[in-house]
């Protein structure tokens, strides 16, 4: 309806609350200025005011105010709620019909405390112990304290919601409660803790004593986990895929001395976010990994080899090489492994030919036979890195080493031959290392040394350079005898060889006719019988032998065989017509 107009005497007491629920106090004081005490009560006028919901309250309704003295009057303003409230008392003296209106008016003004923040980002956050941080201030404007607490229920973390999902809040507040000092602020620290792979967005509310009005602020995050797999790959194109946070074997078998073994595997990225990854391969410096470190884009793979060198017989047990996903799992490879040299076994690797001849074309290299065998279960293949030619000290131009053994593969239990030729070409002494390549990965030697000599094989006396026969009748015999003495410091096989046929034909008989060997400072006596058969004038050859295929001029021969020889003029006589 219409409002009625205020009456002229009508007092005013008009109350201000910062905040609801707050006892706000209007004291004035009452005069009595007679010589006589009267009594005085405060009466409230309608239903709103004298109900028990109403906001104003009499603490002074009744008492005596005496004579010439004042009597202190107080009202109390209580708001439940922001709004306006008017009111209505009488202040009466019954006993001199005295009454006078009052007016009460409430009004509440809102308290000045406020975030510092409308919002909190976490960004995004790993699952799996990941955690982000955020603060935001509680800031109090005002002279008085005010105390506040969080709506646990408006970020899921009311006890109810924590015991019905057996798990802790993806969103924490330090303190959640409290009292932030007049003119002051509190810091409310909040941790971010996902526990699915989700966005998460709250409005966290905060209640405060006695502020109308709720103040929020907006917090957001979103969980996130890597899909990363470790995977194995085979050589027919398969993929192990292996298991994280537990042991995974991996066995390189037997790998041959100096072969590199090497392991593929596949770091795949099935997530939306890129991941990095390192490798820890120990102190072993056999096993290496490239790349140890690394980023995997998403929906991509990157390759790693996992190499296993050994330089020597080696055993991998239980090795332990771990990749490492930056804020991810673990994945622990357990290396197995030998390293296995191949069982070949060589006649020999160091030979020494000792002294021999200084060689020249057409004699017979020295040579050593070398035996391979292969004894291991798997071929083997043999290079010789062998360039031929000179050894150290050979004459220039001259091929003082060779070796007869091709480039071969042995199967197992096979065996092959080759040889080591030695041809001296000036007295001194050789030396040489044979390099055998095993299957590319590693090499053998096989060390070989001798010494070249001279050949000096002659009569022990030089005057017997010449064996002369004389004239020798036909039908008898002359014989002659020759030392021959060996001053060189390698043995030599003497053969007549062509020179045998020849002397026969001269009618000389040689022994020995066979082959024979004289030792260095040995001597060798030949003896020449010369038994002419017929009438010859007289000859001079010169005796060549065979010393190991060099062909040596020892001495010289000469002879004639003297005799009557009585020869008709003609074969026929001719004695014409008769």
């Amino acid at each position: 309806g219409a409002m009625e107009p205020l009456d002229p005497a009508t007092k005013v007491l008009e109350f201000e609350s910062l905040g609801v629920r707050v006892r706000n106090t209007k004291r004035f004081m009452v005069l009595n200025p007679t010589g006589l005490g009267y009594e005085f009560e405060w009466v409230p006028n309608g239903a709103a005011s004298a109900s028990g919901s109403s906001p104003f309250r009499c603490a002074t309704r009744k008492g005596t105010i005496g004579p010439g003295r004042q009597f202190e009057m107080v009202f109390e303003y209580t708001p439940s709620a922001d709004e306006k409230a008017e009111a209505f008392w009488t202040f009466r003296i019954p006993e001199q019909s005295i009454t006078v209106p009052f007016l009460l008016v409430g009004h509440v003004s809102e308290p000045r405390v406020f975030f510092d923040r409308p919002a909190v980002s976490f960004g995004q956050c790993l699952l799996g112990g990941a955690r982000g941080y955020g603060t935001v201030a509680l800031v109090n404007g005002e002279d008085i304290p005010f105390s506040f607490t969080l709506d646990k229920a408006s970020y899921e973390a009311s006890e109810q919601q924590v015991a019905s999902t057996g798990l802790r809040p993806a969103v924490e507040f330090e303190p959640s409660s409290g009292v932030v000092p007049a003119r002051s602020s509190i810091t409310l620290q909040a941790t971010f803790t996902p526990r699915e792979e989700k966005g998460y967005n709250y409005n966290v509310v905060c209640r405060v004593a006695k502020k109308p009005t709720r103040l929020s602020v907006n917090v957001k995050g979103e969980g996130y986990a890597i899909h990363e797999s470790l995977q194995l790959e085979g050589a027919d194109g398969s993929a192990l895929p292996l298991a994280p946070r537990a042991p995974n074997p991996v066995d390189f078998g037997q790998v041959i001395v100096n072969e590199r073994a090497v392991k593929t595997l596949s770091l795949v990225n099935t997530g939306s976010l890129a991941y990095d990854f390192v490798w820890d391969c120990g102190t072993n410096p056999r096993i290496t990994v490239k790349p140890e470190t690394g980023t995997v884009a998403k929906g991509e793979r990157a390759q790693v080899e996992l190499a296993y060198h050994p330089h020597g017989p080696d055993k991998l047990r239980d090795y332990k090489v771990v990749c490492q996903i930056v804020n991810g799992p673990r994945y622990v490879l357990m290396l197995h492994g030998a390293g296995h040299k191949p069982r070949l076994d060589l006649s020999f690797i160091s030979h020494d030919f000792g002294c021999c001849a200084l060689w020249q074309p057409g004699m017979t290299a020295s040579k050593k036979v070398l035996r391979l065998t292969n004894n291991d279960s798997q071929p083997v293949a043999v290079d010789p890195q062998w360039a031929g030619g000179m050894g150290a000290g050979s004459a220039e131009g001259t091929d003082v080493w060779g070796l007869d053994l091709p480039a071969c593969v042995l199967q197992p239990g096979e065996a092959r031959e080759g040889a080591v030729l030695f041809r001296p070409a000036a007295a001194q002494p050789y030396a040489i290392r044979v390099p055998l390549e095993i299957n590319g990965l590693y090499t053998v030697h096989v060390d070989v040394k001798g010494e070249g000599a001279p050949l000096r094989i002659e009569p022990v006396n030089p005057a017997q350079r010449t064996v002369n026969f004389g004239a020798v009748p036909k039908g008898q015999s002359v014989t002659r005898v020759v030392s021959i003495v060996n001053r060189g410091r390698v043995p030599a096989t003497l053969s007549l060889g062509p020179a045998g046929a020849m002397l026969s034909k001269l009618g000389v008989e040689v022994l020995p006719a066979t082959d024979v060997v004289i030792r260095p400072r040995e001597t060798l006596d030949y003896t020449f019988f010369y038994r002419p058969a017929q009438r010859t004038r007289a000859w001079r050859e010169e005796l060549v032998v065979d010393a190991d295929g060099l062909q040596l001029p020892l001495l010289t021969l000469a002879g004639a065989c003297a005799g009557t020889e009585v020869r008709l003029a003609s074969d026929s006589m001719p004695f014409g017509p008769a």
